[in-house]
């Protein structure tokens, strides 16, 4: 039987509570929302040291406005996982993987594995739904694929703070010819080195052709605080796609509405393990043998001194088109070219490169 009040007076609704100074809102088997359709204040007229508590969600149709700090257990910036909605893709744009699947990066801070080796086709795509998602990770399998799986490795520093707590990883998933995702949680004996690993939690979701978001609660261990590995996977993806979007890992136990950073900031969290870096160049004086060097500057820190590779030279004037490149730390690289010319002369070099400090 429900109980409606109406407070018809000039001075609003009140509710006393007994000396447990407590009111609570109950529904049928657990605390229910509550729901504002003006504004929420929370001023003078509560006691100083009161705590006004939302068990679960409070949704307000004006503004909420506190005379004190609000204190919240998760951030606006909650999401642990880097480009969870593929928008970043350094490594190969929009093309397909080249060769298929193997085991490496295939879009920034993602891993992409398949069994056997190449039985499996993975792109950065448009997302086909139309929900929101400007792109997501579309997977497509082959009558030989026994597996395909798709990770993500936290660094320590970015999940430390979450270690002995709960926390929701939520996606969202399709797939036209599976029924079940599999995901699994671990974390690396020692920090940020995935050589070896211990489990935390695994289970499944259920999907289907129509688009589906899912969740699931982890307690995370202490061991948690070295880093935090997660992996979605599917058997058999012997024909049709399997697409993922919008991956989070938040703090709590209740999974909110998918967090989307701006592009900026997404793209400066990716090139902290990753930058493809399209064109460097130099012009000076230079005889032969003689180096000439241009320095780049990481445009942000990078997680440590990276592993130059893909090194290239281009529209090269009396130099060797053979290139070297010293790293100095985590913040610049060093490119140097050699002078092919007898006498002094100008010359130049253009240099395309990569640098990784993935996990």
């Amino acid at each position: 039987m429900a109980t409606v009040f109406n407070a018809t007076g000039t001075n609003g609704l009140q509710l006393t509570p007994d000396n447990s100074y407590s009111v609570t809102f109950q529904g049928a088997s657990s605390l229910i929302d509550f729901y504002v359709n003006g504004d929420v204040r929370v001023a003078t007229s509560v006691a100083a040291g009161t705590t006004v508590n939302a068990a679960t969600d409070m949704n307000a149709g004006g503004n909420i406005t506190a005379v004190g700090t609000v204190v919240m257990g998760s951030s606006f910036l909650r999401n642990r996982i880097i480009n969870g909605a593929f928008e970043i893709s350094q490594y190969y744009g929009s093309s397909f993987v080249t060769g298929g699947v193997t085991n490496g990066y295939v879009v920034d801070r993602w891993i992409a594995a398949a069994s056997p080796s190449a039985s499996a086709a993975g792109q950065v795509a448009t997302d086909p739904y139309g929900s929101g998602n400007t792109y997501v990770y579309k997977f497509t399998g082959t009558s030989t694929n026994t597996s395909i799986a798709l990770i993500q490795r936290i660094e320590s520093y970015n999940i430390a703070d979450l270690a002995g707590k709960t926390v929701t990883l939520s996606a969202t998933f399709s797939n036209t010819l599976l029924s079940t995702v599999s995901w699994a949680a671990y974390y690396p004996t020692a920090q940020d080195n995935y050589a070896s690993v211990t489990a935390i939690a695994s289970g499944t979701f259920a999907t289907s052709p129509v688009q589906g978001r899912s969740s699931v609660q982890i307690a995370l261990p202490a061991g948690a605080a070295n880093g935090l590995e997660i992996i979605f996977s599917v058997a058999n993806q012997t024909s049709g796609s399997w697409v993922i979007s919008q991956v989070q890992l938040e703090a709590g136990s209740i999974p909110t509405a998918f967090e989307r950073r701006p592009i900026s900031q997404e793209l400066a969290l990716c090139q902290r393990y990753y930058n493809a870096i399209g064109q460097v160049s130099v012009t000076g004086l230079c005889t032969s043998g003689a180096a000439l060097t241009a320095q780049y500057s990481f445009p942000v820190t990078m997680r440590g001194a990276p592993t130059p590779a893909n090194l290239t030279a281009s529209a090269t004037t009396n130099i060797s088109t053979s290139l070297s490149s010293t790293v100095l730390g985590a913040a610049a690289v060093v490119i140097v070219g050699t002078g092919t010319s007898g006498s002094a002369t100008n010359s130049s070099f253009t240099a395309a490169f990569s640098l990784s400090a993935e996990l």
